[in-house]
């Protein structure tokens, strides 16, 4: 990591009127081309006059900023007018106006799923053209409703939880508070302000939202030293200021003894404990929790529902949890088995407590 330039900013535009607009945690310069930028952790915005804005994220991702032309690689999500693309590589020519998605590559509208593992993407004309003979299109002019007459309001510094079964839309709720999909009709307001339109990097920076995914969030080949300073150098640009954020939050959650191991070799509930600190490091307003307590032992579960309930205290945030299994709802059995929509809805109507 030392020979990597930390918080890339690139924008760039042509006589056509294209804007191309990258952001990363890290990058550097191509050994091979210097007109190269290799970049690690990246979300890309493509816009002009004559197409509509695509965002773009990935692990990785290459970026020529003298023609525009980019290769994103990893993880690749696009978001495209009611397109939802994702696949494993992603290539763009900005001077033919062309999006080329391989390998495991799912296209998603309103209607239809479609897996193909080449496709090619006309940036003008939105029309797509799949290149395999292994397609698979399925549930097309269907839709199926995930949510429903959802209103949903989030109090200052109250902790929410949603208990349901798989399925029923909890994660979903997330991906719409954070912007990973769009509703179709109704608002996302936080702050008193609608963020239905912003992308997914203002919410979290403008609204200070922090979010722990069920899966994932760090990196395993950093130490956990590594990875805090790799989220504080992204928020925090004063560097006495990110060293006491870290020093605050390594006391807070008692790292002192694992700072030099890599995240790879932290047991389960250790790599919890240290995604939701990572997730701490901007100093959000909004915590979100997707299953936290999933395939943890009872003892590491009651660990972080104590840190959760310290973090509404001290730091004054709002915390909303999803969850499937009822043993980790709050409140004791009889107040959530009293509540009828939960019996009829989660544990069915002939569920009682002796």
């Amino acid at each position: 990591m030392e020979n990597l330039t930390k918080e890339i900013e690139y924008i760039t535009s042509n006589e056509k009127g294209d804007i191309f607009k990258i952001l990363a945690q890290y990058g550097k310069t191509n050994l091979e081309n210097s007109s190269i930028l290799d970049l690690e952790i990246v979300n890309g915005i493509v816009s002009s006059i004559e197409r509509s804005t695509i965002y773009i994220t990935s692990d990785y991702a290459n970026y020529n900023y003298v023609n525009q032309n980019s290769k994103f690689y990893s993880n690749v999500i696009v978001k495209y007018d009611d397109k939802l693309i994702t696949c494993d590589n992603l290539d763009i020519t900005i001077s033919d106006n062309i999006a080329v998605a391989y390998s495991n590559v799912i296209v998603k509208d309103s209607n239809s799923i479609m897996k193909t593992q080449i496709m090619t993407l006309d940036l003008v004309t939105k029309d797509i053209n799949i290149n395999s003979r292994n397609d698979i299109k399925i549930n097309t002019n269907y839709k199926r409703q995930i949510l429903n007459n959802l209103n949903l309001k989030v109090k200052k510094q109250e902790i929410l939880g949603m208990l349901g079964p798989n399925g029923v839309g909890k994660s979903t709720i997330f991906n719409l508070i954070t912007g990973l999909k769009n509703p179709n009709f109704g608002e996302v307001v936080i702050q008193g302000i609608n963020v239905t339109n912003l992308p997914i990097n203002e919410r979290f920076t403008k609204f200070k939202l922090g979010l722990v995914p069920q899966y994932g969030g760090l990196i395993h080949d950093l130490s956990m030293l590594d990875n805090l300073k790799l989220v504080a150098e992204i928020h925090i640009r004063q560097r006495e200021l990110r060293e006491q954020k870290i020093n605050k939050i390594v006391s807070q959650f008692e790292f002192e003894a694992l700072l030099n191991i890599k995240a790879k070799h932290l047991s389960g509930g250790q790599k919890k404990k240290l995604v939701i600190a990572m997730a701490l490091i901007n100093d959000p307003k909004i915590l979100l929790l997707d299953e936290p307590f999933a395939a943890l032992d009872i003892l590491t579960i009651r660990m972080l529902q104590e840190i959760i309930l310290n973090l509404q205290s001290t730091e004054e945030i709002s915390v909303v949890i999803c969850d499937h299994q009822a043993r980790d709802a709050s409140g004791s059995p009889n107040e959530v088995i009293s509540n009828q929509a939960a019996k009829t809805e989660y544990f069915g109507d002939e569920f009682n407590i002796n």
